[in-house]
């Protein structure tokens, strides 16, 4: 099973919040061994499934961070900047 820890921040302005997606950087896409557009499960306090992966902005590409939509943030029951699993 491969498993990428990150710091998830909170989400892109004008995104859709409820949408089911996690963004990260190209280096957690590698290691997760996924394609962009795939589904994994996030582990925070609670468990997300079914989140669909997304390219972090540009200017987000340093650092092991992700951006997460508000329903997952939510869902995971976390506070910006708390780490989780992606699996």
């Amino acid at each position: 099973m491969d498993v990428k820890c990150v710091r998830v921040l909170r989400p892109y302005e004008g995104t859709d919040s409820s949408e089911r997606v996690v963004y990260i950087d190209e280096d957690a896409k590698y290691s997760l061994i996924k394609e962009w557009g795939s589904k994994v499960m996030v582990r925070g306090r609670f468990d997300a499934k079914d989140v669909v992966i997304r390219p972090l902005k540009e200017f987000d590409q340093q650092g092991f961070i992700a951006r997460a939509s508000q329903a997952i943030i939510d869902e995971l029951y976390i506070e910006y900047g708390e780490e989780v699993q992606l699996i």
